[in-house]
């Protein structure tokens, strides 16, 4: 599947907005996830439930969405020539993937949006260096902006950032949450109560659904790469992992973390190290 977005603005009154720069196909999932189109999720084929059936839409949310990967060189002599010239009012700002030059002049955008809050997701060890992150921080802190740098985006949480924090809570979408029913040691119901941006999190629900847990942690991770996770294969200098392997280990913990609140599994939760 292929989602092509052009400049849109889209009049909303819920009580978050967002304004979403995208490049790549990361970015297409994480707004087909937000919106929960009807043809977003494939991965199940025939076995396909509809547990996104009955879901919220979040896409009156989305004020905007600029692509930002038209035309742009390896190098922006003027990087600001490239943002977007009538941006919306919005609450948050998305830069998924986006050139590093224009990553680079976020702030110019909060100015013209009038941002509360801006989230970086960081998918692969070039989308946002370390001297980058520090730096973007640094002005935006200046600002008064709250800012987050999840890497993987599926490791975003509340941190004591009311915007930041209102993001997750309404939207639903960071570090993956899951609720869980076992029965005879038989995973018989589970619930996503918070989605990888990505919206991967529920085809392992799927997948691990009436599912005996002593076979659990092979299936986690056979459904996060089915799915596909599109976090990158390059090693992270912070944590000497590849982007992959994080992202894996978050549905694997979220997974447990579910599981381990039925006492009846508690014992046989067995973690990867």
């Amino acid at each position: 599947m292929r989602l092509l977005y052009l400049d849109v603005v889209i009049t909303t009154e819920y009580s978050m907005k967002i304004y979403a720069l995208l490049s790549g196909r990361f970015g297409e999932k994480v707004i087909g996830n937000l919106v929960n189109l009807s043809n977003f999720c494939r991965v199940c084929g025939a076995t396909c439930n509809y547990c996104r059936s009955g879901q919220p839409s979040f896409g009156p949310s989305i004020s905007g969405i600029h692509n930002a990967s038209n035309d742009i060189p390896s190098v922006l002599d003027d990087p600001e020539s490239y943002l977007p010239k009538n941006p919306p009012q919005v609450d948050i700002i998305l830069p998924i993937g986006i050139h590093l030059d224009m990553l680079a002049v976020m702030p110019k955008l909060v100015k013209m949006t009038g941002a509360r809050g801006v989230i970086v997701p960081i998918e692969d060890v070039g989308w946002c260096p370390q001297k980058m992150h520090q730096s973007l921080k640094k002005e935006l802190d200046e600002m008064g902006v709250e800012s987050a740098f999840p890497k993987p985006f599926c490791a975003l949480e509340e941190n004591g950032s009311p915007v930041i924090d209102s993001f997750v809570r309404e939207f639903k979408i960071g570090r993956p949450q899951l609720a869980a029913k076992i029965r005879d040691g038989v995973i018989c119901e589970v619930k996503v109560v918070r989605s990888a941006p990505c919206g991967s999190t529920w085809f392992t629900a799927h997948e691990i659904n009436k599912l005996k847990i002593d076979s659990l942690d092979k299936v986690v991770w056979k459904s996060h790469r089915g799915y596909p996770c599109t976090a990158g294969m390059h090693i992270d200098p912070e944590t000497g992992e590849p982007f992959l392997n994080l992202s894996g280990q978050i549905i694997l913990d979220a997974v447990h973390n579910a599981l381990s609140m039925e006492h009846e599994t508690a014992p046989l939760i067995r973690r990867r190290d």
